[in-house]
């Protein structure tokens, strides 16, 4: 059902970023790209088109929460779908994600059947299914150039050179 989809998973965690790939991997989805960081996941989502982000909530660089308003904030990214794994059941957690416009998360830990329901809701929406048809596709060069001038605003504001 899902193996032509593209799904990111974010997370600093190898062992849980395996896990995910595991339960992706029983849904039939072939196309799993995994970033460490919310820094290698921007970069990613600029180069390759994504049906899906599933981002740990606690990472280095940038967390889940600032890579989803990130992703907001990019015109080409802001309609991928987006389902951030928090690690506890807080209520003031969840009121944060979804005051910030997270409509989907799951608490670890979760067991297959609410991660294979949870999967199945956020890609059958009308958004994702249009995205897989790839209604949205952005290409290479202008992701390339769109990362530079990421790079060379972040260098004007005190950041490291552009590469």
């Amino acid at each position: 059902m899902f193996s032509r989809c593209s799904i990111l998973i974010v997370g600093d965690d190898q062992f849980a970023r395996g896990i995910i790939r595991h339960h992706l991997n029983r849904l039939g989805v072939k196309n799993i790209f995994e970033a460490k960081d919310g820094e290698q996941a921007l970069e990613t989502l600029w180069s390759s088109r994504m049906q899906l982000v599933i981002a740990d909530r606690y990472m280095p660089k940038l967390n889940g929460l600032e890579l989803f308003c990130n992703i907001q904030m990019d015109p080409l990214l802001k309609d991928t779908p987006f389902i951030m794994i928090i690690i506890e059941d807080d209520e003031t957690k969840i009121e944060d994600a979804l005051k910030q416009g997270i409509q989907h998360y799951l608490v670890k830990p979760f067991n297959a059947e609410t991660f294979d329901d949870k999967i199945q809701e956020v890609l059958q929406q009308p958004a994702a299914a249009a995205s897989r048809r790839g209604q949205w596709a952005i290409t290479r060069q202008a992701a390339r150039m769109f990362a530079r001038e990421i790079k060379t605003l972040q260098f004007a504001s005190g950041g490291s050179p552009p590469t």
